[in-house]
């Protein structure tokens, strides 16, 4: 399983700074990505089965940077289902 640290807020200030080519991927469902997410992000569910096929095609560079975040058992979900990708944080 992909190992995803969790990260604070001033380190997710600091990746979108000094990466402005990486990804930010709000891995809840659609209806809680509308009410609230992070400017900037994109919101693919990880609940869905075409997640990873979601995945390959926002993001098809596997080494880009990606930061992921979440809640409750969505990024441990997100972990096992992002494998290849590289590095990979998380916010929970």
């Amino acid at each position: 399983m992909q190992q995803i640290r969790t990260v604070s807020i001033g380190e997710v200030q600091a990746f979108l700074q000094n990466h402005p080519g990486g990804f930010l991927i709000d891995v809840l469902p659609p209806e809680f990505h509308v009410q609230q997410h992070i400017p900037g992000s994109s919101g693919v569910c990880v609940f869905e089965t075409a997640f990873q096929k979601k995945m390959r095609a926002l993001v098809p560079d596997m080494a880009a940077p990606l930061l992921v975040y979440g809640a409750g058992g969505s990024l441990e979900i997100a972990a096992r289902r992002l494998y290849g990708y590289q590095p990979v944080c998380r916010r929970a």
